[in-house]
């Protein structure tokens, strides 16, 4: 008997797209161009010692005065415990099973899972670096880049040069203010910004509004840099600007890059656990399946605190609504 087409179609399958869409993961330049300088450290603390004034007894004198040295306290240390960050990933082992087989799979599940463990690091990261610290996660840029807050055990009250510049009554942008900001934060040898970051919305009303022939435009890319791919780069001077979707609405920094960056902490050497480091720095842990669970599970995890070794070398607009050409 001849099959006819109704049901001959029960028996196609439909066609499988295999290429995972991505819907979730948003660019994120800041994070990406922090965490490839970040370094590796170890101890209780992340700690550091900051030079934070000058010998008083320094003068000019008379011949045949008596000089008399003056003990002075020249040097602080600034102290910041760690954060730790976990995403906990659990797939049911029938599902994994039904996943097996070239017949069948369209995806690893295994590795999507990993991967989707991944972002959510990244997301999570990306959303505490503009944010402050409270509790349990990473001090942010609003932490360094203040000029009240207390900010690694030290208070600006005690170390007037410990504190950035935060300028919260300019609500319109021009190009002067921006260079004045520049200035402001610039101290020779100590630092200077080089990396400028604001909301899409002033970036782009930036880069319409203000016509400057040194301006040059870099585009993130390549399929290694995904945390930023797609991003553009506005080159003004020596100095990059671009945009963050996890920037605060009104927010135009001014970082000094060489004096903030990620320190995380090296992976324990445990040699009866089976742990590797992935492209990101992450440490993920073997998939574990309990005897009494259809489930295996597993764990990414970075230790990591974000470190600004000087403050004033940063500049904050907090408050902006708009820009201007003049």
């Amino acid at each position: 008997m001849a099959l006819t087409y109704s049901t001959l179609n029960t028996v196609t399958r439909d066609y499988f797209d295999k290429v995972l869409i991505d819907i979730i993961t948003q660019g994120t330049p800041t994070l990406d161009r922090l965490w490839k300088k970040r370094k590796t450290k170890g101890g209780n603390n992340l700690d550091w010692p900051i030079e934070y004034n000058y010998n008083t007894s320094a003068t000019s004198y008379a011949k045949n005065a008596t000089l008399t040295p003056v003990n002075t306290d020249f040097e602080t240390k600034a102290v910041l415990d760690w954060s730790f960050y976990d995403v906990g990933m659990k797939i049911y082992y029938s599902d994994i099973a039904k996943n097996q087989g070239s017949e069948v799979q369209m995806r690893d599940l295994v590795e999507d899972t990993l991967n989707n463990g991944a972002k959510s690091l990244v997301n999570l990261l990306s959303t505490d670096l503009f944010g402050t610290h409270s509790s349990t996660e990473i001090y942010g840029l609003y932490d360094i880049v203040s000029g009240t807050s207390t900010y690694a055990g030290i208070s600006p009250t005690d170390v007037t040069s410990w504190k950035a510049t935060v300028d919260s009554t300019t609500t319109t942008l021009t190009p002067t203010l921006l260079y004045k900001a520049i200035t402001t934060a610039t101290y020779g040898t100590e630092g200077a910004p080089t990396f400028a970051v604001t909301t899409k919305d002033l970036y782009s009303e930036y880069m319409g509004k203000v016509i400057d022939p040194k301006v040059q435009y870099v585009r993130y890319d390549g399929a290694e840099n995904w945390l930023a791919r797609g991003m553009e780069i506005a080159k003004l001077g020596t100095i990059d600007l671009t945009w963050d979707r996890y920037c605060a609405s009104g927010s135009f920094f001014l970082l000094d890059e060489e004096n903030i960056q990620f320190v995380t902490l090296p992976v324990p050497n445990i040699s009866d656990v089976n742990i590797r480091i992935m492209k990101l720095g992450f440490m993920h842990t073997s998939w574990l399946m309990p005897s009494d669970g259809d489930y295996i599970s597993s764990h990414l995890r970075v230790y990591l605190q974000l470190q600004g070794k000087t403050r004033r070398t940063n500049y904050l607009f907090s408050a902006l609504t708009g820009v201007s050409a003049t």
